[in-house]
This record gives structure tokens, C-alpha cells and sequence, in this order.
């Protein structure tokens, strides 16, 4: 029965986060997608927001809530809003697709493909039941305090169990989630942060395919996109560890995804959405709150890169507006933590670090190593841009990968900050750290990438064809 309880939860915020996308964009399948971990987000910020103002009446926020998603569901179908059905088409034109996979059999193999990941994730389930380390230490630890509440809540921020959680300036989304999905079920169930893990790995892999679909126009390279970032092992090791690191590589994922729409179609709504979804990503991890700085500076640089300049003033008010809860509920956990970060207070050996070449050496190897050992997928893109050109735009092209690149770089300081051991620092992050970014980066590059399946592509080569056969008939 709490089981069944917790999928109403989770209902909820799908409606709720559907309603939310549904302001600023057209529903596509994207957009269905979407609404998941946009509503997981919303209702956790909600639930902070209930805890820190109330900390009882839990059964109220539960009715509220769902009266909430009642509402605008009602909303929308008073208004006619077509809410749940497409209102265009994802695929403009599929003929190429057609031709070489029939869309039944490509739709049947991408569902093969999830059941696959399912039962392979099941499996692991019977190795990794209660989720790492850093799980119980960190993110079920944190949530048990906001479950439980009371006036010794902010314990967790104690000097005393230092011992046992090393991040205690780590944002609360994650954590605040959880506790939200307890406050239904009634009780602390170990199975809550299981499914919460396991809904954040399969829309990351659903969003990615139905965005590089709808981005690449083709449901091939779709396909293609979620193999690639879904076969290593890293994928279903992440999806089990009930941490934030998949979680986080959603909303960056997400944010790449509508900042692509936006600087296609130029509307507001889009731009919105992906500085939301940077903003879920800075309340989720630290990591977030460095992707949200320079995802906001490389989207007034791509603002720059277009035909008609966007005015400086209304990206910065756009970014302030998403940013907003976010920013809030970051200052609001730094006022009860009252302590510094563990980065910025070792930031002394920085110097000596930089100059230091055996620790670069070390960094750098386990960079190497990480890429190429626990992520096998770089090895096919080495090979695809090695015997396949490619055709990008260049300008933008390298906007987008310089922020990745950019937010590698900000991981790369934080080891030569760290103050921990290094070996040991490295070899308990990566290949983690690479997820953050693992799906944005397999997006970026099956968008700009030359798609021999894209229809669009397909049909530019082909009107560029018949021009040149045209003005050789010509000069005859």
C-alpha cells in the first residue's frame, strides 16, 4: 500500500511539473519527459519551503499539494489547453528514418533496450539494496533529519558527526525529496530513495532520446544517443547508488536540451527552462552551483553568436527569476550551517598545488583513465571523428562544448583544493564527476555531428545536389 502511495506522489509532481513546462513550451514528448524531473524539483523546493515554515502538519502539505495538480489540471481543461497530447510534430519529416529502421521496430527496440536496463538494474539491486556509501552517509542521512524535523534538525550540520558526514554544506534537494516521498508512504521506506534514484536514471535516458530526436530530426540517432550513454556499466552503478550525481546530470542535461531549443526557435519560454533546470542542478550538488554560474555566463555568449542580439538586461532578469528559489534555498542552508566550505578553507595550498608537477601528473592520469576505462563510450567518438567528418557550426559548436570543458575545469580546482588525500579524493569521484556531464555531452555531439540518418540533413544534401545539377545543365 505505501508503495502505491508513493506513486501517487510522484503523480503529483509529473502533474504539477507538467503544468510548469506547459506555461513556457508546447507539449511535445520532450516536453512529457521533462515534466518529471522538473516536478520532482518544484515539489522538493516546496517541501523545503513547508518544513522550514511549519516542520508539522504533514497531512495538510499532502492534501495541498495534490489539490495543487487538481487545480491545474482542471485549469488546463477548462481553458481547452491540450496538456497531454502533442500539439506539433516531434519528427518534422522521417522518410530517411523510414527507409533504412520502420518506426515500429525503432519504437520496439528502444523499448527492448529500457526493459534490458531494467533487468540489469534489478540485478544489481540485489548488491546494492541500501545504495553506497555516500547514501547512507550523505543523502538518506540528510533526509531522515527533514523527515523527522523538530527543534534538533539542524544536528545534522553538527561538528559532532563529523565523523560520519563529510559534506555538510551540500545542498538539500535531493534529501528534501526523499523526505517528501516518507511524508506519504508514512515511515521511512529504504525502497523511496530506490525508485527516486532509478525515475532520475530513466528520464535521463528518456529525455536524451526523445531530445536528440526532435534537436537531430531523426529517431535513429535518438536511438543511437541512449546506447551510447546507457551500455557502460557507470550508467546502472549510478542508477543503484541513490547519490545526487544522476540527478544532477539530468538537469544539466536538461538545461543543454532547452538552451539548443531556445537558440533554434528564439522563444523566452525555452530560455526560462533551461536556466530552471540550471538552477534544480545548484540545489542539488556544489557541482550545480559552479554549472549555474558558467551556464548563465555562456548563455549571454551565445546570445552574442546570433543574428539579431539579444538585450544583455533581459537575459540577466530571465536568469534572476529562475535562479531565484534556488539562490534562496541555498542562502537559507548556509545561514544554519554557519561554516565554510572545505575547499575555500584549504585554498592556502593552492599556489603550491598549481606549481606542484607530480599532482597535475596524478590529476591528469586519473582524468585519462576515467575517460577511457570507465566510460568506453569516448573510445566511439575518438573513432567516429576520426573516420567520419564532421559538420558543425563552429562558433556555436564550441560555445556549448567550451561549457562543458568549462565545468570539467572547475573539478579539476576543486582537487587542488581538496583537502583530503588526493589518491584517495580521485579514486572516490571519478568516473562519477564525468556523469555530470556524460549525457549533455553525448547531445551536444549527436546535434552538430554529420547524422547520415538526419532527414534534414538528408534533404539539405539532396537540394544542394539538384542546384549543382541545375547550373551544370545550364552552362551547356
Amino acid at each position: 500500500m505505501s508503495i502505491i502511495i508513493f506513486w501517487l506522489s510522484v503523480l503529483i509532481s509529473w502533474l504539477i511539473g507538467l503544468a510548469f513546462v506547459r506555461k513556457f513550451r508546447k507539449i511535445r514528448l520532450p516536453e512529457l519527459a521533462a515534466a518529471m524531473p522538473f516536478g520532482l524539483g518544484i515539489t522538493g523546493f516546496l517541501y523545503f519551503a513547508w518544513f522550514l515554515i511549519f516542520d508539522k502538519y504533514w497531512h495538510l502539505y499532502i492534501i495541498l499539494e495534490a489539490l495543487l495538480a487538481l487545480t491545474l489540471f482542471f485549469y488546463f481543461k477548462k481553458n481547452n489547453v491540450n496538456l497531454f497530447f502533442l500539439e506539433e510534430k516531434n519528427i518534422k519529416d522521417s522518410r530517411v528514418d523510414e527507409q533504412f529502421l520502420p518506426t515500429r521496430l525503432l519504437i520496439i527496440m528502444v523499448l527492448v533496450f529500457m526493459l534490458l536496463l531494467l533487468a540489469e538494474n534489478i540485478l544489481l539491486s540485489k548488491f546494492h539494496g541500501l545504495g553506497s556509501w555516500d547514501a547512507l552517509a550523505i543523502w538518506n542521512y540528510k533526509a531522515a533529519f527533514l523527515y523527522k524535523g523538530g527543534e534538533h534538525w539542524t544536528n545534522m550540520f553538527s561538528d559532532v558527526l563529523r565523523d560520519l558526514d563529510h559534506h555538510k554544506d551540500y545542498p538539500l534537494m535531493l534529501p528534501s525529496i526523499v523526505a517528501r516521498g516518507w511524508v506519504y508512504t508514512g515511515f521511512s521506506d529504504p525502497l523511496v530513495p530506490r525508485l527516486i534514484s532509478k525515475i532520475f536514471a530513466y528520464f535521463c535516458v528518456l529525455i536524451l532520446y526523445f531530445g536528440v530526436s526532435s534537436l537531430k530530426q531523426s529517431r535513429i540517432a535518438g536511438l543511437l544517443a541512449i546506447i551510447v550513454a546507457a551500455i557502460p556499466q557507470t550508467f546502472n552503478l549510478l542508477a543503484e547508488s541513490q547519490c545526487a550525481d544522476l540527478p544532477l546530470a539530468l538537469y544539466v542535461l536538461l538545461a543543454i536540451f532547452y538552451l539548443l531549443s531556445w537558440h533554434d526557435s528564439g522563444e523566452q519560454g525555452e530560455l526560462f527552462l533551461a536556466f530552471f533546470a540550471a538552477a534544480c542542478g545548484m540545489w542539488m550538488k556544489n557541482e550545480g552551483i559552479a554549472f549555474a554560474a558558467i551556464f548563465a555566463i555562456f548563455v549571454f555568449l551565445l546570445s552574442r553568436l546570433g543574428k539579431e542580439k539579444i538585450q544583455p538586461f533581459s537575459i540577466v532578469k530571465t536568469a534572476f527569476i529562475a535562479y531565484l528559489p534556488a539562490l534562496t534555498a541555498v542562502l537559507i542552508l548556509k545561514y544554519f550551517q554557519q561554516s565554510s566550505n572545505d575547499l575555500l578553507d584549504n585554498i592556502s595550498v593552492f599556489i603550491f598545488r598549481v606549481i606542484d608537477f607530480d599532482t597535475i601528473r596524478l590529476i591528469s592520469s586519473y582524468m585519462v583513465q576515467a575517460l577511457f576505462i570507465a566510460l568506453p563510450w569516448f573510445w566511439f567518438f575518438f573513432l567516429y571523428l576520426l573516420f567520419r567528418p564532421v559538420k558543425v557550426k563552429e562558433k556555436i559548436s564550441r560555445c556549448f562544448l567550451g561549457l562543458l570543458i568549462a565545468q570539467v575545469t572547475t573539478y579539476v580546482l576543486a582537487y587542488l583544493l581538496t583537502p583530503y588525500d588526493l589518491h584517495w579524493h580521485l579514486g572516490a569521484s571519478f568516473p562519477r564527476i564525468y556523469a555530470h556531464i556524460h549525457y549533455a555531452f553525448i547531445m551536444v555531439f549527436f546535434v552538430f555531428a554529420h547524422n547520415p540518418f538526419s532527414s534534414a540533413e538528408k534533404g539539405a544534401i539532396m537540394q544542394e545536389n539538384n542546384t549543382y545539377d541545375t547550373k551544370g545543365v545550364s552552362d551547356d
